[in-house]
C-alpha cells in the first residue's frame, strides 16, 4: 500500500511540475487536420463581403507545405482586388481564454513562391468589448516565426476574456492584392523560447 501510495504521489508532484513550467498556451499546430482547435474553438476563413465575387478566400490544409515533417498547414489563398472595399481571412475563436500570464503570441507563416503573396498583413486580437490589429510585414517564401508581444495589440486592456485570434488580408495593408499564403504552429507564450 505504501508502494502504491509513494508512486501516485510521485506522478502528482511530477505532473505539477510539468505543469508549472509550462509557459506556452498551443491554439493549433493543425497536424490533424481537423477541427476544432486545441481550445474547442472553431477556425474557418472570414470575408468583408461575402455577396461580392470579386473578393474572398478559400482554406484549405496542405501537407506539401507543413512546418516540419508531419501533419498539415492552413493554406489560405485570397483576392482582395475588388473595386470595393476589400478584405478577407483567417480565424480561430479562443473560447474566452485568459491570456494575462502571457505576454506574445507566435505562429509560423509564408508565402506561396509560386501562385505569389503578400508581404504584409495584419493580425487580430479580440475580446467580447475590445479589438485590436497589428501589421505583419517582411513575409517571404520561407516559413517564419512570428513573434508578437500582446502590448503591441494597444486596445486590448484586459486578457482575461478573449474570444477570437483572425489573419486580415486587407486591400489597403497588403503588397500583392491575389496570392496563398501558409500559417501553421499558434500559440501564446510568455517566453520568446517556448516552443
Amino acid at each position: 500500500m505504501k508502494k502504491v501510495v509513494f508512486v501516485f504521489l510521485f506522478v502528482c508532484i511530477v505532473f505539477s511540475s510539468i505543469i508549472a513550467f509550462a509557459d506556452y498556451l498551443s491554439v493549433d499546430t493543425f497536424d490533424d487536420g481537423v477541427r476544432p482547435n486545441n481550445l474547442g474553438g472553431d477556425y474557418g476563413i472570414w470575408s468583408l463581403d461575402w455577396d461580392d465575387a470579386t473578393q474572398g478566400c478559400h482554406m484549405h490544409h496542405d501537407k506539401l507545405e507543413r512546418l516540419g515533417s508531419r501533419g498539415v498547414s492552413v493554406k489560405i489563398i485570397y483576392d482582395v482586388n475588388s473595386k470595393n472595399k476589400a478584405a478577407c481571412g483567417f480565424f480561430t475563436l479562443l473560447s474566452g481564454v485568459d491570456l494575462s500570464k502571457f505576454d506574445r503570441l507566435i505562429f509560423y507563416i509564408k508565402g506561396d513562391k509560386k501562385e505569389g503573396f503578400t508581404r504584409s498583413l495584419e493580425v487580430e486580437i479580440s475580446s467580447p468589448t475590445q479589438v485590436s490589429r497589428y501589421l505583419i510585414s517582411g513575409i517571404t517564401d520561407e516559413w517564419q516565426r512570428k513573434v508578437v508581444p500582446l502590448v503591441n495589440f494597444k486596445r486590448i486592456s484586459d486578457w482575461s476574456n478573449i474570444t477570437k485570434f483572425a489573419i486580415v488580408i486587407e486591400d489597403n495593408n497588403v503588397t500583392k492584392k491575389t496570392g496563398v499564403i501558409y500559417i501553421d504552429d499558434i500559440y501564446f507564450s510568455d517566453s520568446e523560447r517556448a516552443m
